[in-house]
């Protein structure tokens, strides 16, 4: 019988994302130093060139988030534990992401006055390891949930297919269907009435189709509301495909047609984007014709 390997639900929501935050702070702060120190040497007194700088942070922040999916558990979550560990994490961030909006949006214009020049700096590396800590928690969720699709043998080429748009497509039946899995949770959970609220959860499908149109509402406050009625429309196709063919039938066939459809549904939101952007940027030229009237008098 082979062994499944556990991981903590803790390395999920507070370990690995917070040292995917501290160590991406850091190395911001020390390419954004050194940047200053060698590129403002030679373009003195000329203003830094700031595209080089983008480039150099965007490439750190893909390797930090690499060094971030080497640290989480690679082991395939079973339903219970991606709905604990889901929920948990959309909880945190959401919340998170709405307090630090209102509280950003009622101290924008103080903080500068208020605070000395250090307590400034302190407060805004202090935020940015925050944000950049939620940051992480939400690409150990996109992990989380590309582990969970493929318990459901879709293959790993079509999960990067669907994203991002045909990617909620593919994990919705991994939060409300359990697949052909091992009964022992993947992901332990030391709180006792989290784990009783989790099991509750998942006792009824009502239930369970309940809490993740809740969970789903609150993951606006991070992905936009439009992010969550495409997830609801999405969710709803799932629904009326599951119900017609049979679940058992629909998780047999979820890795052909079903898989299929999600990669069709991104392709066809990202020409829609792609369209509607190239329109937005169009110029409309307006040409404007004078006439000039002489007059002759005789």
């Amino acid at each position: 019988m082979q062994q499944t390997n556990t991981s903590k639900i803790s390395t999920w929501i507070f370990k690995t994302p917070l040292k995917f935050a501290i160590y991406t702070f850091c190395a911001f702060a020390i390419i954004g130093l050194l940047y200053i120190l060698i590129i403002g040497t030679i373009y003195a007194p000329n203003p830094l060139p700031i595209r080089p700088l983008f480039y150099l942070t965007f490439i750190v922040l893909i390797y930090c988030t690499y060094k971030l999916y080497k640290h989480l558990p690679p082991t395939p979550p079973n339903q219970t534990s991606f709905v604990a560990t889901h929920n948990a994490q959309i909880l945190i961030t959401s919340i998170a992401f709405f307090l630090i909006s209102i509280f950003i949006f009622q101290n924008e214009n103080t903080l500068a006055l208020k605070l000395s020049s250090g307590a400034y700096i302190l407060t805004v590396a202090t935020s940015s390891i925050i944000c950049l800590y939620l940051i992480g928690i939400i690409f150990s969720n996109i992990f989380l949930k590309f582990m969970r699709i493929q318990t459901f043998k879709i293959p790993t080429w079509k999960i990067i297919f669907s994203m991002p748009f045909g990617f909620s497509a593919l994990w919705t039946p991994g939060y409300i269907l359990k697949a052909k899995e091992s009964e022992t949770d993947t992901i332990t959970i030391k709180s006792n009435w989290y784990k009783k609220l989790t099991k509750k959860i998942l006792s009824h499908q009502s239930t369970t189709i309940a809490v993740y149109a809740l969970i789903t509402m609150l993951s606006g406050f991070i992905f936009g509301i439009r992010s969550v009625l495409l997830t609801f429309i999405l969710a709803l196709i799932f629904g009326i495909w599951a119900i017609s063919v049979g679940t058992k039938k629909f998780i047999k066939n979820a890795p052909n047609k079903y898989a299929t459809y999600a990669i069709i549904i991104n392709i066809v939101v990202l020409t829609i984007l792609s369209i509607g952007t190239q329109i937005s940027q169009r110029t409309p030229t307006t040409i404007n014709i004078s006439e000039t009237t002489e007059t002759i008098n005789l």
